[in-house]
């Protein structure tokens, strides 16, 4: 029994483990803009995902991860170093731009649906803001994303630069 046991315990733990949003093995990435003070930063590519848009019963705006051949979505997060004498003492931005897997639609200096999440225990200002006047262009192997600055008081996240390798 035990070694049947032993046997079958490594096929249950790799057949369940998770398979979240996997990042993009072929890219490299170097985060080329300064972060914030007080956090730290990330990015991630998210392969054969795509932005499924949503409105709640408000009428705000999020989305949600779908599975979609061929697309990315790329994820740009903030999070404030936590003070641990704090229970709410949380806060992040998110930069979220959908692309294909050649960044086709991030070549020109057009206008681009992006999305900036901010997360805290702060009313008025937490939520998800679609951004139709940002911009995010691919040149030269480096992802540029400027973001308005008015979206929220003392907002954090402008410009972003990230190296593509």
């Amino acid at each position: 029994m035990k070694k049947l046991t032993l046997i079958i315990l490594p096929i249950l733990l790799f057949a369940c483990s998770s398979q979240k949003g996997k990042a993009v093995a072929s890219y490299n990435y170097t985060i080329a803009s300064d972060c914030p003070p007080g956090g730290t930063c990330s990015f991630e590519v998210l392969k054969d995902k795509s932005l499924l848009i949503k409105s709640d019963s408000f009428d705000r705006t999020y989305y949600e991860l779908q599975d979609a051949p061929g697309k990315l979505v790329l994820v740009y997060a903030y999070n404030k170093t936590k003070n641990p004498e704090f229970q709410d003492d949380f806060y992040s931005e998110e930069v979220v731009v959908e692309t294909d897997d050649k960044f086709s639609n991030l070549k020109g200096e057009g206008e681009h649906d992006i999305f900036f999440t901010v997360r805290c225990f702060c009313r008025g200002k937490a939520g998800t803001y679609r951004l139709v006047a940002g911009t995010a262009t691919v040149k030269n192997n480096l992802l540029h994303i400027k973001i308005p600055t008015n979206i929220i008081d003392n907002q954090l996240l402008k410009d972003i630069s990230v190296s593509l390798k």
